[in-house]
């Protein structure tokens, strides 16, 4: 499968909870991980996290499974 460039936003609604699963998570991709900004978003009660990434459309689309299946979190992505 061909590489893709792309970005995923995650929204995790209780960051004690989810946190360290996530975290887990993004340590098995830092080969495709390009970039990552972190936020508190106090006022909403929400943590929201950026990251660029550019690897395998397969890798790419497991990572979001992955993530995707963890409670508390919500993942938009979009890869080109």
């Amino acid at each position: 499968m061909a590489a893709q460039l792309g970005v995923v936003a995650l929204f995790i609604t209780n960051l004690a909870q989810a946190a360290l699963r996530v975290n887990d998570i993004l340590a098995c991709h830092p080969d495709i991980i390009v970039g990552r900004v972190g936020l508190p978003f106090h006022q909403r009660g929400v943590s929201v996290v950026a990251l660029v990434v550019d690897g395998e459309g397969g890798v790419v689309a497991d990572m979001v499974r992955r993530l995707e299946a963890l409670e508390n979190v919500t993942v938009h992505s979009h890869t080109m």
